[in-house]
């Protein structure tokens, strides 16, 4: 009885420390091949982009415009792009890093029970289910490519046209918990326009960005366009700004 006792306090062992060497190896994997650091910090692209700004305002010396050169708005779409990938890529790798340490979980109370039973499937197989649950809701995350990058900023060109602001609005987003209670709050801010075929089309903007936009009137719109995407990224006043040549 006390070599049995032995047995199963070392195999308990065993697996414990296969689990834990499982879930920093699995964790290591997922940093260093889901997670993808920015290239620059989001202070040293903003302070990239208004050395940009002032240097196209020097081509209006009469009005002090901002002109939108492809150099403008190359600089506007990669501030947009690593700022929106950043949030993007910290969900993903949370995600990745939550799922994996349940399917370890799983899969070694499944192979433990399994051993523990004598190799009987049929008091093993409900721990398959959340294995199961598991991996096909990453594979159709990857299918319906919900983590999936907007185009590189080196793949796009630019393209800004005239809009109408017709309205805005703003709504409040409840955060639930699995029991359905209000864990946060936060707002979320949009603004509509016209485009030149009459179309509206919805377009999500930051707080900030959503005070500084007027209920109605021209603005200029930039779009990176790669392939059959068009990205819309920047709304310009058209007091503020003007169109390069």
């Amino acid at each position: 009885m006390r070599l049995q006792a032995v047995k199963k306090i070392l195999s308990s062992l065993g697996l414990f420390l296969v689990l834990t060497l499982s879930v920093l190896y699995g964790a290591k994997y997922i940093l260093d091949n889901v997670y993808e650091p920015a290239e620059k910090d989001s202070l040293t692209l903003m302070r990239e982009n208004d050395a940009v700004r002032e240097e196209s305002r020097k081509l209006d010396p009469e009005e002090g415009r901002i002109v939108l050169t492809d150099e403008v708005l190359a600089s506007e779409y990669r501030f947009t792009y690593e700022s929106n990938r950043a949030g993007r890529n910290s969900t993903k790798t949370a995600v990745y890093l939550g799922a994996g340490f349940f399917l370890v979980v799983f899969v070694f109370s499944f192979v433990s029970v399994y051993l523990a039973s004598h190799y009987s499937l049929r008091k093993s197989c409900s721990l398959l289910i959340p294995i199961i649950l598991i991996v096909g809701g990453l594979w159709f995350l990857e299918r319906k490519e919900v983590f999936k990058d907007p185009p590189k900023p080196e793949e796009v060109s630019y393209r800004v046209e005239s809009v109408e602001i017709t309205r805005k609005r703003w709504e409040n987003v409840d955060y639930r918990d699995d029991d359905g209670h209000v864990t946060s709050t936060s707002q979320q801010y949009y603004v509509y326009y016209k485009d030149a075929n009459g179309v509206e089309h919805e377009y999500s903007v930051s707080e900030s960005r959503y005070g500084e936009i007027s209920e109605h009137g021209l603005f200029y719109l930039a779009s990176a366009v790669a392939d059959d995407e068009v990205i819309p990224f920047m709304l310009y006043e058209v007091d503020k700004y003007k169109l390069g040549k």
